[in-house]
């Protein structure tokens, strides 16, 4: 599905992460590939208070006001964490201190705080879905606490095993696919044996 798949992926983010310039908006980022992006962070203020980003990467930084990895393009310094790729102990408490940041700085409404986790894949790979499900537990706690919104992507078909395993730590499975060009999305609910239509997105 090449681009047309990623562009599907980017738009529906961009509309889980909400208008970051029209609305006060707390917006951070989870990779675990170790390599973001300007494009990838979307649009709104990149200030430390309204913008931290939380990196898995084999190279350990301190939390600092990065410029960013080498072939990188972050358009400027963002606050940023990196956490080592094999530990999803430190991977979770780093999240929680980036909210609890954003909390120092204000504090937060409902559905402000906006988490964008870019993937389960390599967790999954490493920790297999039992490790997975308790740090999503410790993740969606935090962010409940605070009224926030998040949203996990997972690189795999509808009918993957791991989908159906980790399904019932969200309120909803989203799924993607592109018909006749078109990007289409659906909605499916575990609680609720629910699923919606494909829609176009």
């Amino acid at each position: 599905m090449g681009n047309t798949a990623l562009d599907a992926r980017q738009a529906l983010s961009r509309r889980f992460l909400g208008d970051a310039v029209a609305e006060s908006r707390k917006r951070l980022f989870v990779f675990t590939d170790g390599v973001y992006t300007h494009e990838r962070l979307g649009n709104g203020s990149r200030d430390a208070d309204s913008l931290r980003v939380v990196s898995q990467s084999a190279i350990v930084r301190s939390a600092t006001a990065d410029e960013g990895l080498p072939g990188s393009n972050l358009g400027g310094p963002v606050a940023t964490e990196y956490v080592e790729a094999d530990d999803l102990g430190s991977l979770s408490w780093a999240i929680g201190d980036a909210v609890t940041a954003f909390e120092r700085s204000a504090s937060l409404d409902a559905g402000e705080l906006r988490l964008c986790f870019d993937s389960l894949s390599p967790l999954v790979d490493e920790h297999g879905d039992q490790s997975v499900r308790r740090f999503l537990s410790v993740v969606g706690g935090r962010v409940k606490s605070v009224s926030g919104m998040a949203h996990f992507h997972l690189s795999a078909s509808s009918d993957d095993p791991r989908v159906d395993e980790l399904a019932d730590s969200f309120d909803a499975v989203v799924e993607l696919q592109v018909c006749d060009g078109t990007p289409e999305h659906r909605w499916r609910f575990p609680d609720r044996a629910l699923t919606t239509e494909w829609m176009a997105l």
